[in-house]
């Protein structure tokens, strides 16, 4: 959990061997947990919730990933700088791919090697808020941005996620997060597509999801 927070409860409600008709588990859990995504009501109370897009808006085709070439240090705010070259060797990499057309970007820093250690809670990097530029900038349809970091905002830096967190939400053309991915097993720089599945609370600002892909 972000910050070494309160992870999900679990707890048996019924249980056959008490005498109970079933085996039935109570969980709480915060719809910030794990691999989850961020809608705009997250950072503006004007904006959309999870259940205000329409089921077309969870599918994407294309999509892509990139890898960057070193990790980045603790703490480090992304930026430009960090993603540009690796998005690039990916394009090249698939020239039939239109930067234009893209509809989700994953990319992968290799902290997701780190998911089991204090540094992944506490001191991954974050994503600069001159990031929703460039993106938007480099890819005008792109709906989601994944990455292997636990939130968008660096628990180190948390007045800059803060800022972060509304340049990509709280606009007219939002681009919204999937933190927390596990990309251990993602290498490969093109994706056919994906399909994002969240669990779908009414009204909900934001949600713990799968992401399925089809890698060529």
């Amino acid at each position: 959990m972000y910050g070494g927070g309160p992870g999900p409860g679990i707890s048996v409600h019924k249980c056959q061997q008490n005498g109970d008709s079933c085996n039935q588990l109570h969980l709480e859990i915060s719809n910030h947990t794990g691999t989850h995504l961020d809608c705009p009501y997250h950072f503006d109370s004007n904006g959309k919730r999870l259940t205000d897009y329409p089921d077309s808006f969870w599918y994407c085709e294309p999509a892509m990933a990139c890898v960057l070439s070193k990790k980045p240090e603790p703490g480090t705010l992304l930026s430009k700088e960090h993603v540009a070259e690796a998005i690039e060797a990916a394009l090249e990499s698939n020239t039939e791919l239109n930067p234009e057309e893209v509809q989700a970007l994953l990319i992968k820093t290799g902290y997701c090697n780190l998911r089991s250690s204090e540094v992944y809670t506490n001191q991954s990097p974050g994503i600069h808020a001159d990031m929703y530029t460039y993106l938007r900038d480099k890819f005008p349809e792109l709906k989601f941005f994944g990455f292997d970091l636990i939130s968008i905002s660096s628990y180190m830096n948390r007045d800059h996620g803060r800022i972060s967190h509304k340049a990509f939400l709280a606009n007219e053309n939002p681009i919204l997060p999937i933190e927390d991915m596990d990309l251990r097993k993602l290498n490969a720089p093109a994706l056919v597509n994906i399909l994002v599945s969240p669990i779908f609370i009414d009204r909900a600002d934001g949600a713990p999801c799968s992401v399925w892909a089809n890698i060529p």
